[in-house]
C-alpha cells in the first residue's frame, strides 16, 4: 500500500469512526428524548388521575367492584368553546348516576321525544337527497313526556344553537365531525331516517348523552292544512321584530289565524337582525299552546279529530313511532291538563353575534341539572 492509500483508508477509518460515535450520540439523544417525553406523559396521566380521584374522593362512592364514581358535577363547566363542545361530558348515557354529590336515577316513565320542524319549501318529505339539499331544522323541541302522571314539559332549542355534529358525503357516510349550528345537523345523512338520526344524535350529545326515545319531523308548509283543520287558531300577537305585511298582525293584537297566516305566524323571522329566530321560537310556543286548546275543544265534537289530523299529515311527516304510537301519545297529552308557558324551557345559554350569523352558545353546566330536572329523579340514600 503506498502513501496515498494509506492516507486514503485513514481516511476513511476516521469517517467511520467519527458516523459510528455520531450515531452513537444521536442514538442516545433520542432515548433521552422518548424517556423524557415518557416520563411527561406519565406525569400528566398522574395529574389527571389525581384529579379524578380528588372528585372521587370528595363527591363520589363506591360503585360496582368497589370502584369509585365520579361525581359529574365537578368536571362540569358553563364556558362555551369549541374545545368544550367536543369535550362535553356525557353523564346521561348512565341510567344511574352522581351529581353534586347525590345520586340520581333515570325515570323510566318519562319518555323523551324529539319534534323537528322542517323549513323546506319543495319537494317530498319521504324522497331520499345528497346531503345538504334537505333544508333546515327551524323548530326544534323535546318532550319530557310523564306517562304515569299523564304530564308534559318541553324544552325549546335554538336552531342556532352550537353543538358537535357529524358531516357525510355524496354516499351518506360520516367523514369528519365539527362544531356548527344544531339547525344544520338534519342537512346531513340521506334526506329521510339517517338526517332524523343525526339531528336525535346531535341533540343527545348536546344534552350529555340522554337517550331520546323517539323524533317526529314535520315540514312546516302542513301548518296551514292542520291549522284549518281544527277550525283556526286564536293567537295573541307578540311584540317583537318581524316586519308583517299584513296590518292586523299588530302587537297585541288578538286573531284567528287561518290558511298560510298560520304558516306565516310560526315560520316568519326579520333575518335582518340580530336573534329574531328567538323571537320566533317564542311565537310557536304561543301558537303550540294555542293549538293544543283548539284540539281539545274539536275532541270534544270529534272523537276522531286525532286520527283525521295526521292523515292531512301524511307525506309530509316522519316518525319513528309506529301510528298507533303517537296516536296514543297525542290523545294523552291532550288529557291532560292544558298546556301553558311555564311547561316550557328554553336551553340554558346566550345568544352571541358570530363572525358569519348569529350563535346560542350552551351553558353545560345548567344544562346537566336541566336534564335531571326533567328526567331523573333523585335516589334516596
Amino acid at each position: 500500500m503506498n502513501k496515498v492509500q494509506k492516507i486514503a483508508a485513514g481516511l476513511c477509518l476516521a469517517a467511520l469512526l467519527a458516523g459510528g460515535a455520531l450515531t452513537a450520540r444521536l442514538y442516545s439523544e433520542r432515548k433521552a428524548t422518548e424517556a423524557a417525553d415518557a416520563a411527561q406523559r406519565a406525569r400528566w396521566e398522574s395529574a389527571e388521575q389525581a384529579a379524578a380521584d380528588q372528585a372521587a374522593g370528595q363527591n363520589g362512592e363506591a360503585g360496582p367492584g368497589g370502584r369509585r364514581q365520579v361525581d359529574y358535577a365537578f368536571f362540569s363547566t358553563n364556558e362555551y368553546s369549541e374545545k368544550n363542545a367536543f369535550n362535553r361530558q356525557q353523564p346521561f348515557k348512565n341510567k344511574e348516576l352522581i351529581y353534586g354529590g347525590k345520586r340520581y336515577l333515570r325515570h323510566t316513565g318519562i319518555r323523551a321525544v324529539l319534534l323537528l320542524g322542517l323549513d323546506r319549501s319543495e319537494g317530498d318529505l319521504l324522497e331520499e337527497r345528497v346531503p345538504w339539499e334537505q333544508g333546515q331544522t327551524d323548530a326544534i323541541f323535546l318532550l319530557a313526556h310523564n306517562t304515569a302522571r299523564n304530564t308534559v314539559q318541553i324544552l325549546k332549542i335554538p336552531r342556532e344553537t352550537m353543538a358537535v355534529m357529524p358531516w357525510t358525503n355524496a354516499d351518506s357516510q360520516v367523514v369528519t365531525e365539527s362544531v356548527e349550528r344544531i339547525t344544520l345537523a338534519y342537512t346531513n345523512g340521506n334526506g329521510v331516517e339517517q338526517s332524523c338520526e343525526v339531528t336525535r344524535d346531535t341533540v343527545s350529545r348536546l344534552l350529555g348523552g340522554l337517550s331520546i326515545d323517539h323524533y317526529m319531523l314535520a315540514d312546516l308548509n302542513v301548518v296551514a292544512d292542520v291549522n284549518d283543520l281544527v277550525g283556526g287558531v286564536t293567537v295573541k300577537v307578540p311584540k317583537d321584530r318581524t316586519e308583517w305585511k299584513d296590518p292586523a298582525f299588530s302587537p297585541g293584537a288578538e286573531i284567528t289565524l287561518h290558511g298560510k297566516d298560520a304558516e306565516l305566524f310560526v315560520r316568519s323571522r326579520n333575518s335582518k337582525e340580530h336573534f329574531t329566530a328567538m323571537e320566533r321560537l317564542e311565537r310557536q310556543q304561543i301558537y303550540m299552546i294555542a293549538f293544543e286548546k283548539q284540539l281539545k275543544r274539536c275532541l270534544k265534537k270529534d272523537q276522531k279529530i286525532v286520527e283525521k289530523m295526521f292523515d292531512a299529515m301524511e307525506g309530509d311527516m316522519l316518525t319513528d313511532m309506529r301510528r298507533q304510537e303517537y296516536v296514543d301519545l297525542t290523545l294523552s297529552i291532550l288529557g291532560s291538563g292544558d298546556i301553558s308557558g311555564d311547561d316550557f324551557f328554553t336551553l340554558p345559554g346566550e345568544p352571541k353575534v358570530g363572525e358569519a350569523q348569529d350563535e346560542y352558545h350552551p351553558h353545560y353546566a345548567d344544562i346537566d341539572r336541566m336534564v335531571l330536572d326533567l328526567f331523573y329523579y333523585e335516589k334516596e340514600q
